[in-house]
């Protein structure tokens, strides 16, 4: 029997007085308030991610602040050269130079340790999104300036409000398919980003397990027709039972999806995934051109994350109307963490 997932279409707290959330289910956009005092600082998890699509590279760049630890990092990916060609990592004890801003709308993230920093800051123009690392003895100095342009207006995105456990949650906000303009300065070297740059910002705030699994795949571009089409798909942790975050998106409106299955061959993550939801919705295939798997060990935090970059193909049915998705740009991901 179809499970209901259940929309959020009222604003108010995001927790009741005994730190638990008011409502669980899926919005179009942020509507609760989010309080971080309202749990303790050692046990949330906050973040703001973005990934951006320029050409043949992958860009991104990150601030996660984990209660006991606060970590800035950036990365540069070449696809077809299939290498890293940038990576920068600071990391600060009990989050100090750190913090986090209480909505994905307004305010600023950023951590600023030993003259290397990572911003995210609303602006007029929309978000500026700044990192920097000054030149050390072995390493260039970076430079990284981003413009991300807000989504057209009445376009949905895909919130989560998501129960974890007794006392935890999980308030999440992501968007695909936005614009960005600016450049990675590197020894001398610049690197402008191309027009048809396209980012997805991941913004999420909860008390999490310490131990946690989850995939996700996100991918944003246009039909042969010119339609505007981004996907969300994610499943591993948490309950779901009052809604999934996965959906697609056409023209800015969102179709909401019950569970979607995530098929891979784990032994090796190079090979096509493919994406089936349950109503037939939905039915795409990932092509890989690229394989990233990042292991992490911070002390208290561990993590290894498998990012599997290229394109993705198949059908969406919207309606009684069928979609072909054709090399659509995007990737997906397997993360095991510990922290």
């Amino acid at each position: 029997m179809p499970r209901a997932q259940r929309e959020i279409t009222l604003a108010g707290p995001l927790l009741d007085a005994r730190h638990r959330l008011m409502e669980k289910g899926w919005a179009r956009k942020p509507l609760r308030d989010y309080d971080p005092s309202q749990s303790s600082r050692m046990r949330l998890k906050e973040w703001d991610y973005l990934g951006v699509f320029t050409g043949d590279h992958f860009l991104t760049v990150m601030v996660t602040h984990l209660g006991y630890l606060a970590v800035g990092a950036c990365q540069l990916l070449d696809l077809v050269a299939r290498r890293k060609m940038i990576e920068r990592v600071a990391a600060s004890p009990f989050g100090l130079g750190c913090r986090m801003s209480r909505s994905s709308l307004t305010g600023e993230s950023r951590i600023e340790i030993l003259r290397r920093s990572v911003r995210f800051n609303h602006a007029d123009t929309g978000r500026e999104v700044h990192a920097d690392w000054p030149a050390a003895a072995r390493r260039p100095g970076l430079r990284v300036r981003l413009n991300v342009m807000p989504p057209p207006k009445g376009h949905d995105s895909i919130v989560m409000c998501t129960p974890i456990g007794d006392r935890g949650f999980y308030y999440n906000h992501k968007v695909s398919g936005l614009r960005v303009s600016g450049s990675v300065e590197e020894d001398g070297r610049r690197f402008n980003l191309a027009g048809d740059a396209l980012a997805t910002l991941d913004w999420g705030r909860g008390v999490w397990a310490w131990k946690t699994f989850w995939n996700w795949a996100t991918a944003c571009g246009r039909t042969e027709d010119g339609r505007d089409v981004r996907l969300n798909l994610g499943c591993g942790f948490g309950d779901l039972s009052a809604a999934t975050e996965n959906c697609f998106f056409v023209d800015g409106r969102i179709t909401k999806l019950e569970d979607v299955t995530f098929d891979c061959d784990r032994k090796n993550l190079e090979k096509p995934w493919t994406f089936r939801s349950d109503d037939s919705s939905l039915d795409l295939t990932l092509e890989p051109v690229y394989l990233n798997t990042k292991h992490t060990n911070l002390g208290l935090a561990r993590s290894v994350l498998h990012q599997v970059f290229g394109r993705f193909s198949g059908t969406l049915r919207l309606g009684r109307e069928q979609i072909k998705i054709r090399a659509l740009r995007g990737w997906a991901e397997e993360h095991h963490a510990r922290w």
